[in-house]
């Protein structure tokens, strides 16, 4: 089955630049906004972690096993749920290679930013707007989902 995410991400690309062709857009753009919408979504983590029901199973499957599973069959299990369930890590991006759109900002215009040489701090995650950091360097960003937001 063909991977729908990268199917996604080509539609959008090549709808993207057949708009990109037309001119004279008044107003509001829905068509943008519908784009925008998309490949937000599409920079979303998948939903990662077993149901309690597959964790049941696996908890079923390692008694199974008369006198307990012994140590490779462990990591052979182990390496299985990783496979299954292991969470990709979302890499920041360098602000030299191009800097945040709406769709990696949550609903304020805010997302994460690698802050460095600032006198007196270690070097340091900040979720903020952009427009906050004209006083600070910052080399790199992640997306508003990448971490989790304090509370």
């Amino acid at each position: 089955m063909a991977d729908f995410r990268a199917l996604c991400a080509e539609l959008a690309d090549y709808l993207q630049g057949r708009k990109d062709l037309e001119y004279g857009w008044p107003g509001e753009d829905p068509e943008q906004d519908l784009l925008d919408r998309a490949r937000a979504a599409l920079a979303q983590a998948e939903p990662q972690g077993p149901t309690d029901e597959e964790l049941h199973r696996l908890w079923l499957d390692l008694y199974a096993f008369h006198d307990g599973p012994t140590s490779g069959e462990v990591a052979e299990i182990a390496r299985a749920v990783l496979a299954r369930w292991g969470r990709p890590v979302i890499e920041p991006v360098p602000v030299t290679e191009r800097l945040p759109g709406p769709e990696d900002c949550d609903a304020e215009g805010r997302c994460w930013w690698w802050i460095v040489d600032q006198p007196g701090e270690l070097p340091h995650w900040i979720y903020c707007t952009l427009e906050v950091l004209s006083w600070t360097n910052f080399t790199a960003w992640l997306p508003h989902y990448a971490l989790p937001v304090p509370q």
